[in-house]
């Protein structure tokens, strides 16, 4: 996973920039939501 790989400091935005990287259609705050919702949070 992007945030565990970060060492649990990146927030939504860069993840967000690294799934699109990757090819995986997504929003930003939709990937904010998701974070949020499973309780992550960068640093």
């Amino acid at each position: 996973m992007i945030f565990e790989r970060s060492r649990q400091t990146y927030g939504a935005l860069r993840v967000h920039r690294e799934l699109r990287r990757q090819d995986v259609r997504c929003s930003r705050k939709q990937v904010a939501r998701i974070m949020r919702e499973q309780g992550l949070a960068g640093r």
